[in-house]
């Protein structure tokens, strides 16, 4: 069980500084660095807390390419819990993210079709708390 994530990186840093960037806005740490053909540029970094294994690596689907980040949620095997709860998961780390004036998008069915979820911060000034985060849901 696992949920995908995708940022627009709007700031056109590289991969590594892109993970810290977000790894910040999260309060993660620890950062490994690992390697693998599967991954583009066979790089990909890995952090794990409280029983998620979080993974960041260069985006290579069709909306998310070139320097966008894509993020995997992870259950450790050991961890029982309620199938939804990555879902939620997911959508608090969106909205947080979200909230530093990034896009995110959340795939409903990662690798089915092109249904998505996306993030972003609401430019208007007046927004209240309620509406800093505009979602949408799409069907392209």
């Amino acid at each position: 069980m696992s949920e995908q994530l995708f940022i627009k990186n709007k700031n056109k840093k590289n991969i590594l500084n892109f993970t810290k960037e977000i790894c910040n806005i999260l309060n993660l740490s620890n950062i490994e660095t690992r390697h693998s053909s599967f991954y583009v540029n066979e790089e990909y970094y890995v952090v794990k807390s409280l029983g998620i294994e979080i993974t960041f690596a260069v985006a290579d689907e069709i909306d998310y390419a070139n320097d966008d980040l894509w993020i995997s949620l992870k259950l450790e095997p050991l961890i029982k819990i309620n199938s939804n709860f990555l879902k939620e998961l997911a959508s608090i780390i969106a909205c947080k993210i979200a909230s530093y004036d990034y896009e995110v998008a959340i795939p409903d069915n990662f690798g089915q079709d092109s249904k998505k979820t996306i993030y972003r911060k609401n430019p208007s000034e007046k927004a209240d708390f309620k509406e800093s985060i505009i979602i949408e849901h799409l069907d392209t």
